[in-house]
């Protein structure tokens, strides 16, 4: 919440570039940001259920300015402050994942929730406006219930399910997909599954076919880039999508296109990155067995079906990060629990507590050039 504040103060309404990394959040900023943007299908761009899923945001913004009768744009600090929450929220599902479902001490599950909560692209869209903080609530949501279900034998309800599928693959289309493979998980019959996937995924395009439309007939989508949106380049940096969104490349800045080739100015980041995911690795051979950590696998292994195999999507991989990053830390809690080895876990604390102060060394310089000094750079 203090960097959404700090931000606030240097830049408020005014910032330097149109793009943060990709993240176009000026525009997002600039829809979000205006009286308008209360009416529903203003948002309506490459996702357009999200034009529903702005409300609550947009109401804040409008109250705020409503109630504000200073120069002061504090409808930006709102809506900061709205995205801050929504990545609180998030960290703390990952808590309760591990906690009541795993079942992994508090200081274990409180050493993944920092570890994860450090990592590069978690930190920098805690406080600034995009489509994928919706994504990671949704599919968090997903996958808590469906893992709740597996292990509790608890039958989801069917109306449950459809909300569930209707707002996770309303904000990301390819959630649907995953949102399918968590449904055939969790407990009851075959029987059952089909109708709830059927239901779910036949409400859900009805919902984004009717927004879609409305969407272009309003003029918010044009009509021949329709297309580009959906295939805009071919995925091929395999290094972008696992070293980036843990730590910050060091030879660019954050502000602009993020198109160029990211490189580390040593090898320290690289060293940590590799034993971060040598850690991931051993988690998967120890859990491998378990549903739970199948589930994850199975959830994991669409996002590098559709941008690595098929190359969906934008070439710059770091930007889905938040589709998957969290299933890392959720393996290594299904780790925690397998190993019985109170030395193997001792040693596993001391390895993930030096990994966060080696996230929080390379990637809090960058947060925090971004707030002071960057505006002064670039202009």
């Amino acid at each position: 919440m203090r960097v959404c504040v700090l931000f606030f103060a240097k830049y408020q309404n005014h910032f330097p570039h149109w793009e943060l990394l990709n993240y176009d959040i000026d525009r997002l900023f600039g829809n979000l940001c205006v009286k308008t943007s209360l009416l529903p299908f203003n948002y309506g761009f490459r996702h357009p259920l999200l034009s529903v899923f702005f409300l609550p945001v947009n109401l804040l913004v409008y109250i705020t300015q409503l109630l504000n009768f200073g120069a002061l744009p504090l409808h930006y600090l709102v809506c900061m402050l709205f995205y801050n929450l929504i990545a609180a929220l998030s960290v703390t599902i990952i808590y309760k994942y591990c906690v009541q479902l795993i079942k992994n001490s508090k200081i274990q599950a409180l050493i993944l929730c920092i570890v994860y909560a450090l990592c590069a692209h978690v930190l920098l869209l805690s406080f600034v406006p995009e489509t994928f903080q919706f994504s990671l609530l949704g599919l968090l949501l997903v996958v808590y219930i469906t893992t709740d279900s597996m292990l509790n034998q608890k039958k989801i309800p069917l109306l449950t399910n459809v909300l569930l599928f209707v707002y996770a693959a309303g904000t990301t289309l390819t959630n649907g997909i995953k949102c399918t493979i968590a449904q055939l998980f969790q407990q009851g019959s075959f029987k059952d599954k089909r109708k709830s996937i059927i239901w779910s995924a036949g409400i859900t395009v009805l919902l984004i076919g009717i927004s879609f439309l409305v969407n272009l007939f309003w003029g918010k989508i044009p009509a021949n880039n329709v297309v580009d949106f959906m295939f805009s380049s071919q995925a091929h940096i395999i290094s972008e999508m696992f070293f980036e969104p843990v730590l910050f490349h060091n030879h660019n800045s954050l502000w602009g296109t993020g198109q160029g080739i990211f490189t580390y100015s040593s090898m320290f980041p690289i060293i940590v990155n590799c034993i971060f995911y040598a850690i991931v690795v051993c988690a998967i051979f120890v859990t491998i067995r378990k549903r739970a950590a199948l589930f994850l696998l199975s959830v994991f292994g669409v996002d590098i079906f559709i941008h690595l195999i098929c190359g969906f999507g934008i070439a710059d991989l770091y930007i889905y990060c938040l589709h998957w990053l969290f299933i890392f830390p959720l393996l290594i809690g299904w780790m925690y629990k397998t190993t019985g080895n109170k030395k193997i876990i001792t040693g596993l604390n001391i390895v993930l507590v030096l990994l966060g102060v080696s996230f929080a060394i390379n990637n809090m310089a960058p947060i925090i050039g971004l707030i002071y000094w960057s505006c002064h750079k670039s202009t």
